[in-house]
């Protein structure tokens, strides 16, 4: 006689074994299907393992009009991920456009007339205004903290500009949704501006921003410190070749900080002890590849413009934009292991724009960002 099992008679472990594969969509179901099976799926120690069982990038979204920012695509890069096709649909209560300007683990981060940040999950729906408690003249840098795998709550630094020549970090947590005061400094005035404010990179508990003068602005969120470093020394005829107006790509793995750049048709990647956080950082040339030769099956790419986007697979290789693709070169194998089209609408007299840029890309992690935070978290019902 064959036995039934039913999964109410299963542990604990296994139930969140089995949800731990299912789409965010299906485990909000769970949520109101019985009051033990909310109980697994909003314990802190699920959302962690649904997030330690996907790869960092499951996806991207990237801008898709030079004229309108505000319109969006997003590529899947991983199998069976969930597809996005409006990531602003759970925005519907804003009177104006929302452009993304940051993405970190599965949260998105929305900037509105310059004047109103918006943190979202589009898979979660799940949104939460970051209204301003404080008054500043300018912003100056921006990132957002979140790991999914250590905590469901993220954090927003904001570096804004008090007064003339001096800037001061203002830190939002979801725990106690609010402003906190962070440092206060003005070392970055007389060192330089970030290449691009929004895009703050968060690895593992350092925010960086690339500045204009080769350097690095870290931030460490765990104990509101700074600390400014140098990066690798460039050549001026080879800082010509890449674009000084777009960020380079960072990466961690195992503790070691990752920098890449493209000058011309060479691939560069450099390496470097994360921590401590010491202003003369010891950068060593890890890789230099010639990308004309890793893509000669691809005759019709050319290398000209091309931009690194992301890491991937441990620092073992990245995504890069060339020309209207966007490709997945591996550093071992010096191969293109997969290549994604891209499409954006761009004025004819703007060939460069044809291309996704650094401050156009976004990459997304499929998480279960902002699935348990309830205070002041507002959610979108939809019967999609």
């Amino acid at each position: 006689m064959a036995y039934r099992t039913s999964i109410t008679s299963l542990s604990k472990e296994l139930c969140s074994e089995i949800f731990s594969n299912s789409d965010p969509k299906s485990i909000s179901i769970c949520k109101s299907v019985s009051k033990s099976w909310n109980c697994i799926v909003s314990d802190t120690e699920f959302t962690k393992l649904y997030s330690q069982k996907r790869p960092p990038i499951t996806g991207f979204f990237y801008q898709s009009s030079v004229l309108n920012p505000e319109k969006l695509q997003y590529v899947a890069v991983s199998p069976h991920q969930e597809y996005i096709s409006d990531p602003p649909s759970c925005l519907g209560f804003l009177d104006s456009p929302a452009i993304l300007v940051n993405s970190c683990n599965g949260l998105l981060l929305w900037l509105v007339e310059d004047t109103k940040l918006v943190i979202s999950n589009p898979l979660t729906k799940k949104y939460i205004p970051l209204d301003w408690t404080f008054d500043f003249v300018e912003i100056y840098a921006c990132g957002i903290a979140f790991d999914p795998s250590i905590s469901d709550h993220f954090k927003v630094i904001l570096l804004v500009v008090e007064s003339v020549g001096c800037f001061k970090s203002r830190v939002f947590s979801s725990e106690g949704m609010n402003w906190g005061d962070g440092i206060e400094s003005q070392v970055p005035f007389k060192k330089g501006l970030p290449i691009s404010s929004y895009k703050g990179v968060f690895l593992n508990g350092i925010i960086y921003w690339e500045l204009k003068n080769q350097s690095l602005l870290a931030y460490n969120v765990s104990d509101n410190t700074s600390c400014l470093i140098g990066l690798p020394m460039i050549k001026e005829n080879a800082m010509k070749l890449s674009f000084k107006r777009q960020p380079a790509c960072l990466g961690e793995f195992n503790g070691n900080l990752h920098y890449c750049r493209v000058f011309g048709s060479m691939l560069n990647v450099w390496g470097s002890k994360q921590m401590p956080l010491v202003s003369s950082a010891t950068w060593a040339l890890k890789y230099q590849i010639d990308l004309c030769s890793v893509t000669n099956t691809y005759p019709e790419m050319k290398f000209v413009g091309s931009q690194a986007l992301a890491f991937v697979d441990d620092c073992n290789g990245i995504l890069m934009s060339i020309e209207q693709w966007i490709i997945e070169v591996n550093f071992l194998y010096k191969a293109v292991q997969r290549r994604y089209r891209t499409r954006i609408n761009t004025p004819s007299a703007i060939e460069a724009a044809a291309c996704v840029h650094p401050s156009m890309f976004f990459p997304f992690k499929q998480s279960l960002a902002l699935f348990n935070i309830r205070k002041k978290a507002h959610s979108i019902h939809s019967d999609d």
